[in-house]
C-alpha cells in the first residue's frame, strides 16, 4: 500500500536542526469501497452515526536512533474538507504524542458535522472528502510533512489506513545538471533564447543519506524569461535573468539562469583617413588597430544576441578620432559608440592625423593685439613676440578661421595684416590645414604720436577734434599740443587764427600744405608739425578829395597830401599789424578849409582808429575862392573890352579912355583855376599894355591861375586901323604883325584860294612890321600898299601909325 500512497504525499514541513533520524511507521487497515478509485475512495466499513466523528485508526511503528530515548516525538495532524470548487475548509488541528514502542495505534477522530452541513461539499450523501496534513515533530521541530487523502469519511464509521506512511528527518536539497554534476549556486547558468536544460534535485537526510521518494516543487521567479516544469526541465524564453528553485518543505536550492539571444559577429572595418588608432569593445572581444583604412588585430568578435557592445576609440599619438560609420553612424564623432547585437554588424572608425597650426608675430610690427580661433587658439601678440595659446593640433583637413582683435579704439592699435593664410578678409584669416603643419603670421602697429608746435607773433589755435587743440596766445603756446593716434590714421589739422592774427605757413610734416588753412597728416609714423602765426596786416586807406588842398598826418607824420588844381582825388594806403591804434590829423592849405572825415571816422576832429581790420577814411578839403578884379588904367586915348574866356566866362568889363564900366568887372574862381582874359579894342583903338596880374603879357590874351585875390588892368590907346587883305589864289601862307612894346595881335593866315581880310590896330605914332611866311610848297610874293619900303611888292612892309585908314595887300602863290 505504501508504494501507491507515496505519490499523494507532499512535504510541507521545516527541516529540524538535528543529526539523528527517526522513522515512523503508521499501519492501518481501511475498508476498500472501490478497488480502483485510489486513496480518496477508501472508507473503513463499520457503524455509522450522523453525529459521531469518523475515526481514522493508525498503527504506529516507531524506530528510534541510538539516542532516541531522549527525543520527544509527536504527530501534528490538521484536517480539512474539500468543497466542489476544490477549496479547502479547515476542520480541526490536534497533536498526538507518540511513544517509543515499535508499533502503536494512533487514533485520529475527525468531526465531519460541519462538512455534512455544507451543501457545497465534495462528497456523496452522508460522506465528506477529508485531507489530513501530517507533520512529524521531533523535540519541537517539524522534520517531515506529508499529506494523506482525500479520504472518504462517514460520521461514526471508523476508517483504517492499512499502508504505513514513512516520515524522515530531512537535512538538505541541492541542484544537479542532467548528468548528476552539482550546480554551484553562485555561477549563473547561461542559455540562449529557445534552449532547454534539464535540472535535478538531490535530497539528503540528516545522516547524509539520499532520500529518493521525496518529490520537490520547481519554480521560476521570472517565468517569462525562463520557465521550469515539474520534472525540472528549464526552457529559455527571453533575454534576462530568472532564478530557478527546487523546494521540499522548508528546504530549497536555487540557481540563476542568464538568458541571452544567440550570438552575432561585430566586425570593425577601416574608413578613409590619414591617422591611426585602436577600437576596443566592452565587453571584451574587439581590439582592432586601424592604420588609415588597414585593420589589424582582433577586428571581429561574436557577441550574444541583443548584447549592448560599447566601442571605444583610442587615437595614437599624433592622431585624433574623427568619425564613426556603418553601425555606429548615429554616434558621429563621439568617443564611444554603442551597438546592439541583434544581428551581424559592421562598424567603421576614422582616425585623422593631427596637423600643428602656429601663430607667430610679424617681425617688423611694433603693436599689440590678440589672435583667436578654433582649436582653443588664443594668442597675444606684442611687437615681434607671441605668447599664450599660439599653437594647436587640429585634424588634417580642418578649416580654420582666425580673428584679429586690436583691442578697440581706446588702445589705438591697428591690425597690420596676415601672412600664411589661404584667404583673408580684413581681420579674418581662413585656412585649410591639410597635409602639413601651417604657420600664420599676424602683426599690429602701435599708436603713432603727433606733436604740434605753434610760433610767431600772432595768436590762434591748431586743432583736430577732439585730440589736438594747441593754442598760441600772447607769445605762449599751451593746450593739447600732442596726442597718440592709430597707425595710418589721417589726421586733419585746422589752423584758426584769432581776429588780430593771420596764418603764415605750416612746417614739418605739413610743409607741403603751405599757408592753406588745413593740413592732412598720415600717421604711419610719429609726426611733428609746426605752424607759424603773425599779427594780421590790415590796410588803412585814406582818400583826400575836394577842391581845396591840405595834408593829413598819421601819428604826427605826413601820410597824404593834396594840392590845389589836382582836379582828382588822392588816395594813400599803408599796412599795419592788426590791432594797431593810429591817429589821423588834417591840416588845410592856405587857400583851403578842412571840411571833415567820413568813412571809418566822422567829423573834423582828429580820427583815432584801432585797426582790427581794413579801414577806409575820406578827408574833404574845400578851397577859399579868389577874386580877379579889373581896375581902371591911367587916362588914355582909346577904348576896348576885357572879357574872360569860357569856362570862366563871367567877366565883361568896358574900358573908355582909362575908366571902366559894367557890372561884371570882377570874377570869383577857385585858387589856381586857369583864367583867360581876352582884350578887344574898339575901332581906332589898340591894346597898349596889360597891368596888374597880367603885366608883361604881350598878347591880346592874358592867362593866369590866381592863388589869391588879384587886380588886372588894360590900357587902350588911339590907333590907326589897317586892313590887311591876304590873297592866295594859288598859294598859302601867314602874315604876322609885330609892334615894338605893344601886345602882338593875331596873325592873318590864308589857307584857301579865298581872300582873307584882317584888321590891325596900330597905335598912333607906333611902327609896325608885317612879314609874310609861305606855307611849305608855296611862296610869298610880297606886300603892296603904304609900306615905308617903297612902291610895288615888297618882302617886308613897315608901317607907321599916322594918317588915315589904310589897306595893305599880301600875295601868296604856288611856285
Amino acid at each position: 500500500m505504501l508504494r501507491w500512497l507515496s505519490p499523494v504525499l507532499e512535504r510541507t514541513g521545516a527541516v529540524p536542526h538535528r543529526t539523528s533520524v527517526q522513522v515512523l511507521s503508521l499501519a492501518a487497515c481501511v475498508a476498500v469501497l472501490s478497488a480502483c478509485s485510489g486513496l480518496a475512495d477508501f472508507l473503513t466499513p463499520g457503524q455509522r452515526g450522523g453525529s459521531a466523528p469518523a475515526m481514522v485508526s493508525f498503527q504506529a511503528n516507531v524506530a528510534l536512533a541510538a539516542n532516541g530515548t531522549a527525543d520527544i516525538v509527536s504527530l501534528r495532524v490538521a484536517s480539512s474538507y474539500l468543497r466542489m470548487d476544490a477549496s479547502r475548509v479547515p476542520i480541526a488541528s490536534q497533536t498526538i504524542a507518540l511513544t517509543s514502542a515499535a508499533l502503536q495505534p494512533v487514533p485520529i477522530p475527525v468531526n465531519v458535522a460541519a462538512c455534512l452541513a455544507d451543501a457545497a461539499r465534495d462528497g456523496n450523501s452522508g460522506s465528506c472528502a477529508v485531507v489530513l496534513e501530517l507533520a512529524l515533530v521531533v523535540n519541537g521541530a517539524v522534520v517531515d510533512v506529508q499529506t494523506v487523502g482525500p479520504l472518504r469519511l462517514t460520521p461514526g464509521v471508523p476508517a483504517d489506513v492499512l499502508t504505513p506512511v514513512t516520515l524522515f528527518e530531512l537535512a538538505s536539497v541541492s541542484l544537479t545538471d542532467g548528468s548528476g554534476a552539482p550546480l554551484p549556486a553562485e555561477t549563473p547558468l547561461a542559455l540562449t533564447v529557445g534552449a532547454a536544460r534539464g535540472l535535478a534535485a538531490r535530497v539528503l537526510d540528516s545522516r547524509g543519506a539520499e532520500v529518493t521518494d521525496r518529490p520537490v516543487t520547481w519554480s521560476s521567479d521570472a517565468p517569462s524569461v525562463a520557465s521550469v516544469n515539474g520534472s525540472g526541465s528549464v526552457t529559455a524564453l527571453a533575454p534576462g535573468v530568472a532564478r530557478i528553485s527546487a523546494s521540499l518543505g522548508a528546504l530549497s536550492a536555487s540557481v540563476n539562469v542568464q538568458v541571452a539571444r544567440p550570438t552575432a559577429a561585430l566586425t570593425i572595418v577601416g574608413a578613409a583617413g590619414s591617422g591611426r588608432g585602436t577600437v576596443r569593445s566592452t565587453p571584451a572581444g574587439i581590439d582592432c588597430h586601424l592604420d588609415n583604412q588597414t585593420p589589424s588585430g582582433s577586428c571581429s568578435f561574436a557577441f550574444p544576441d541583443e548584447a549592448q557592445v560599447t566601442l571605444r576609440s583610442i587615437p595614437d599619438a599624433g592622431s585624433t578620432f574623427t568619425l564613426w560609420g556603418a553601425a555606429c553612424t548615429s554616434a558621429a564623432s563621439a568617443g564611444n559608440c554603442v551597438v546592439t547585437m541583434n544581428e551581424a554588424r559592421q562598424a567603421s572608425a576614422r582616425f585623422t592625423a593631427l596637423r600643428r597650426v602656429t601663430i607667430a608675430a610679424t617681425a617688423d610690427a611694433d603693436g599689440s593685439g590678440r589672435i583667436t580661433g578654433g582649436a582653443g587658439l588664443d594668442c597675444r601678440v606684442e611687437g615681434a613676440e607671441a605668447t599664450g595659446t599660439c599653437s594647436a593640433e587640429v585634424p588634417d583637413g580642418t578649416e580654420l578661421t582666425l580673428a584679429a582683435d586690436a583691442g578697440g579704439a581706446a588702445l589705438r592699435q591697428l591690425f597690420a595684416g596676415w601672412s600664411g593664410c589661404d584667404e583673408t578678409s580684413g581681420a579674418a584669416c581662413q585656412l585649410v590645414v591639410s597635409g602639413t603643419d601651417r604657420m600664420v603670421r599676424a602683426g599690429f602697429e602701435d599708436e603713432r604720436r603727433l606733436t604740434v608746435s605753434v610760433s610767431g607773433t600772432g595768436g590762434g589755435v591748431v586743432q583736430s577734434d577732439p585730440d589736438i587743440a594747441c593754442t598760441r596766445l600772447s607769445g605762449t603756446t599751451n593746450g593739447a599740443c600732442e596726442a597718440p593716434f592709430v597707425h595710418g590714421t589721417v589726421v586733419t589739422l585746422t589752423m584758426i587764427p584769432d581776429a588780430r592774427s593771420q596764418f603764415v605757413a605750416w612746417g614739418g610734416a605739413c610743409s607741403a600744405s603751405g599757408s592753406a588753412s588745413t593740413c592732412a597728416v598720415d600717421m604711419t609714423a610719429a609726426r611733428a608739425v609746426t605752424a607759424t602765426l603773425a599779427r594780421r596786416d590790415v590796410e588803412l586807406t585814406l582818400t583826400l578829395a575836394g577842391s581845396g588842398n591840405g595834408t593829413v598826418q598819421l601819428d604826427g607824420q605826413v601820410f597824404c597830401s593834396i594840392a590845389l588844381g589836382d582836379n582828382a582825388e588822392r588816395t594813400c594806403t599803408r599796412v599795419f599789424p592788426s590791432g594797431t591804434q593810429v591817429t589821423l590829423a588834417a591840416t588845410a592849405g592856405a587857400v583851403s578849409v578842412f571840411e571833415g572825415f567820413s568813412g571809418a571816422c566822422s567829423g573834423s576832429a582828429n580820427c583815432v582808429l584801432e585797426l582790427t581790420d581794413a579801414k577806409s577814411v575820406r578827408a574833404e578839403f574845400a578851397v577859399t575862392p579868389v577874386t580877379i578884379e579889373m581896375t581902371p588904367s591911367d587916362p588914355t586915348t582909346g577904348s576896348g573890352v576885357v572879357r574872360s574866356v569860357a569856362p570862366n566866362g563871367d567877366l565883361l568889363c568896358t574900358y573908355t579912355l582909362g575908366a571902366i564900366a559894367g557890372d561884371a568887372c570882377a570874377l570869383s574862381v577857385n585858387p589856381f583855376t586857369p583864367v583867360q582874359l581876352q582884350a578887344t579894342s574898339a575901332p581906332a583903338s589898340a591894346l597898349a599894355a596889360w597891368g596888374g596880374e597880367c603885366a608883361g603879357t604881350m598878347t591880346l590874351t592874358c592867362s593866369i591861375a590866381p592863388s589869391a585875390d588879384g587886380l588886372v588892368s588894360a590900357r587902350f590907346v588911339a590907333a590907326i586901323d589897317v586892313n590887311m587883305i591876304v590873297h592866295g589864289s594859288t598859294g598859302r601862307g601867314t602874315v604876322s604883325f609885330d609892334i615894338t612894346g605893344v601886345p602882338a595881335q593875331a596873325s592873318c593866315t590864308v589857307t584857301s584860294s579865298a581872300t582873307n581880310t584882317c584888321r590891325y590896330s596900330l597905335p598912333i605914332g607906333a611902327t609896325g612890321v608885317f612879314r609874310g611866311v609861305a606855307l611849305p610848297g608855296y611862296q610869298f610874293v610880297g606886300f603892296t600898299g603904304p609900306c615905308l619900303e617903297g612902291v610895288g611888292p615888297v618882302p617886308v612892309c613897315t608901317y607907321r601909325g599916322f594918317g588915315f585908314v589904310r589897306e595893305i595887300q599880301a600875295y601868296f602863290q604856288a611856285p
